[in-house]
């Protein structure tokens, strides 16, 4: 096996400050490395991404939004079977928390 992985994200970004908010949606591909550790129900990685942003609420003046963006993350999968398993990771432009299926 390749300790590199390929894929895509996309999701949604809803905050506000001031009287002012954000709503849009982000996208983009990301390439991963992921790191072979003794445990085999681990998996820890390091993620390079690029996309973008289209937003559809503006924030106003304080604040304009990024339509493209370049980040990195690290992560780690802890599967408590073949098929299932937590998902979390930490970087820029998000970090997320979540649950992981294999097919």
């Amino acid at each position: 096996k390749l300790p590199f992985t390929f894929g895509g994200y996309a999701g949604t970004q809803i905050y506000g400050f001031n009287n002012h908010s954000y709503w849009g949606i982000f996208f983009g591909g990301e390439a991963a490395y992921h790191i072979m550790l003794p445990p085999e129900k681990l998996d820890v990685y390091a993620v390079t991404r690029i996309g973008g942003n289209i937003p559809f609420v503006k924030p106003g003046i304080y604040w304009e939004p990024e339509y493209f963006h370049v980040g990195e993350a690290i992560g780690a999968y802890w599967y408590f079977g073949k098929n299932f398993g937590l998902n979390l990771e930490i970087g820029y432009p998000f970090s997320k928390f979540g649950v992981s299926f294999k097919f």
